[in-house]
């Protein structure tokens, strides 16, 4: 810096600085928006598999069986395999966001007759 003020130079490297600065503050914004978007279909994915487990687990015993059910983005999957007097159910909830998503339950439901 001279006395008559800043030169070109000096004003060229701040705006280029400056300019990299926002660059990287425009990154940071941009993935916390996808990773929000993440997380709110990975709730939204959890809150169908309770869902649908207590209502298979709340069915009577001879009703509970194998299903898949679309609910755009998401499909619940489910199936109950078992022995006399029990029944495994694996709950399964795909969906697409940020590549192939997958959340899964388990449970026994068993015959209490």
């Amino acid at each position: 810096m001279n006395r008559d003020g800043f030169s070109l130079l000096d004003i060229i490297i701040g705006l280029f600085l400056f300019s990299v600065g926002m660059l990287a503050v425009m990154k940071m914004q941009w993935l916390a928006i996808e990773l929000n978007g993440a997380a709110r279909l990975r709730s939204q994915a959890a809150f169908l598999a309770e869902q649908r487990m207590e209502e298979l687990l709340r069915l009577d015993y001879p009703l509970v069986g194998s299903g898949t059910e679309s609910l755009p983005p998401h499909t619940v999957t489910w199936s109950a395999l078992g022995g006399t007097g029990h029944k495994v159910i694996d709950l399964t909830v795909t969906w697409t966001g940020r590549g192939d998503q997958e959340l899964s339950l388990s449970s026994i439901r068993g015959d209490l007759q």
